[in-house]
């Protein structure tokens, strides 16, 4: 396991290098949020797309001011043609898997 800085430090970070197997212990992401959640009718995110002819191209993303409680995902859920985006929504991980 990987210590991470005591809160107490500056602003110093080792880097470690890319091949070191101990990066395999660390999580993909870590997010700490004062967010609240989500409720099923709030979006999590917007992935704002630009049309062209018949295609939709992702530019970018946009996280809501919510966030999705544990056991739950983002994902994709409507397309919002008004605005130009996919509206992602909380989903419970066990229904994601069920439909596919």
């Amino acid at each position: 396991m990987i210590p991470l800085p005591s809160s107490s430090s500056s602003s110093s970070i080792t880097t470690i290098p890319l091949g070191d197997n101990r990066l395999s212990s660390l999580p993909t992401t870590i997010s700490i949020s004062n967010k609240p959640f989500c409720n099923m009718f709030q979006p999590c995110g917007w992935e704002v797309f630009r049309p062209e002819q018949f295609r939709k191209i992702p530019s970018y993303f946009v996280f809501s001011s919510c966030q999705c409680s544990n056991g739950q995902l983002c994902v994709h859920d409507t397309d919002d043609m008004s605005i130009h985006s996919f509206v992602y929504r909380c989903k419970s991980a066990n229904m994601i898997n069920n439909n596919t």
